[in-house]
């Protein structure tokens, strides 16, 4: 037997005084009556407990006298049930958004009971207070919110989270862990001090998305906000009056909510909008209006992605930009790519900062004995002087009888052409147009492919002059 008496651990966030409440903080400070069609069905329903079904996108309502609805979010449409007058009614809570069981408060009873809005009966199942918050003189269990395990840490509810019960006594939270598999199974918590002098604690609600415990106090027209442990975060002044139900439906990328009160006396359940929220579903710390998926931790603002045309995992200067950490199919994260038209496979590009060959050095010119002919410069044809054009960016000749050609994606490759290691320039012309090229040293010429470095002839000249080793290779290459 559960006793009020026994000694317990109690979590205060005790305030000696009562806090000034804020003034009403929504845009809309006058409400839309929702209960017509309710009270059109039920003209007896004053609702003393109301809660967003997400899952259901409705409102589960509850009447002190033993009625239940459930309204759409405009309250054109209405269901409704009446288990018996026995049955006193101030809360409403949903434990699971894909299942159809909701959790009554009887303050009667001072337990929650099991109904299932797809039999429209109770199951059987309930799990009793009563020894914390009795009903005194009238004043008992008023509001019922469940909490799952992953939105706080005053425990580890058996079921997935636990029962937080508004006491109307004390103004008090008591924190229960049920298990909703077995009845009457239940285990006491914590106590959470609310507001000292504040009493008449008429409802409550939990926001996971903006993870924040509404409390409301009906003769105080007065709501707090609290963290799941029970923190205070803010206090308002409510609209209307008597306000015995809360709920709140959230649109976290507006940072705004709709939040809809019961009131008992009128009944009537007002809509209010504009009610500001803030949200960060996936904990990066970036509130849901700045985040651009608040569901992906792992990014919070748009990405620049580029696109890869050719396949090489480099990217060209052509960029799309998305809200993700994960490159759409064809871009990658960089834009290293001189020429996107062509792929580079582990051939060194000049100037990109990267180690494309993944020999340790970054930027070198390729050679052929550690990078191998080009993979794609080498297959084309020498005599194509239309290709050669838009491949061959520029070629000069070096000492030592090398040369070094810079392909148009912006690779440079250096052939080493004469044998003989003179410290003389090389000097280096094309054939007529061609991908051919006429290299000299001293008095010696040489026709070299310039897409493989491949030498296909050479000459010494008795007399040697430039325009001599030019013709020459023109005969030589038929041209």
């Amino acid at each position: 037997m559960l006793t009020r008496f026994m000694t317990v651990f109690v979590i205060s966030f005790l305030i000696a005084l009562p806090v000034l409440a804020s003034s009403w903080p929504a845009t809309d400070s006058v409400g839309t009556d929702i209960s017509a069609t309710l009270l059109a069905a039920e003209s007896l329903f004053e609702p003393s407990g109301i809660v967003w079904h997400a899952g259901r996108s409705e409102f589960i309502a509850v009447g002190g006298d033993g009625l239940i609805a459930t309204l759409s979010e405009d309250g054109s449409t209405v269901t409704t049930w009446d288990i018996g007058k026995s049955y006193d009614l101030e809360g409403v809570t949903v434990a699971d958004t894909t299942s159809s069981y909701v959790y009554l408060l009887d303050e009667n009873l001072a337990s929650a009971l099991e109904f299932d809005l797809d039999t429209g009966a109770l199951t059987g199942k309930s799990w009793s207070f009563a020894g914390y918050v009795p009903e005194v003189s009238g004043l008992g269990a008023e509001g019922i919110a469940w909490v799952a395990n992953d939105e706080q840490s005053l425990g580890t509810g058996t079921s997935g989270g636990l029962f937080y019960i508004g006491y109307q006594d004390d103004g008090d939270i008591y924190v229960f862990n049920p298990d909703l598999s077995t009845s009457g199974s239940v285990s006491f918590v914590i106590e959470i001090h609310m507001t000292s002098g504040y009493t008449d604690l008429a409802d409550l609600t939990y926001s996971d998305e903006a993870d924040t415990l509404y409390a409301s106090y009906a003769s105080l027209d007065l709501m707090e906000e609290r963290t799941a442990d029970g923190a205070f975060i803010d206090s308002y002044t409510m609209p209307g009056s008597d306000q015995e139900g809360v709920a709140i439906i959230p649109s976290c990328s507006a940072g705004t909510a709709t939040i809809v009160f019961g009131e008992d006396i009128d009944q009537e359940i007002k809509s209010y909008s504009g009610y500001p929220i803030s949200c960060d579903e996936d904990g990066d710390g970036v509130d849901a209006v700045s985040d651009c998926d608040d569901s992906d931790a792992s990014v919070s603002t748009n990405q620049t992605y580029y696109l890869d045309a050719d396949g090489d995992t480099l990217g060209s200067t052509t960029s799309t930009s998305v809200c993700s950490s994960t490159a759409p199919s064809g871009y990658v994260s960089n834009s290293s790519d001189t020429n996107d038209s062509i792929p580079n496979y582990g051939i060194e590009i000049y100037g990109d900062g990267a180690d494309n060959d993944g020999d340790g050095t970054v930027d070198e010119m390729n050679l052929l004995s550690t990078n191998g002919l080009h993979p794609y410069y080498s297959t084309l044809d020498p005599y194509d002087t239309a290709v050669k054009t838009s491949s061959i960016t520029s070629f000069k000749g070096l000492i030592l009888g090398d040369i070094v050609v810079t392909y148009s994606d912006n690779s440079k490759y250096r052939y080493d052409i004469f044998t003989s290691k003179s410290f003389t320039a090389t000097t280096v012309r094309s054939v007529s147009g061609t991908a051919y090229l006429v290299v000299s040293l001293g008095s010696s010429a040489s026709i070299v492919n310039g897409y493989t470095g491949e030498i296909v002839a050479t000459k010494t000249f008795p007399k040697f002059s430039s325009m001599t080793a030019y013709k020459w290779a023109k005969t030589m290459l038929g041209l």
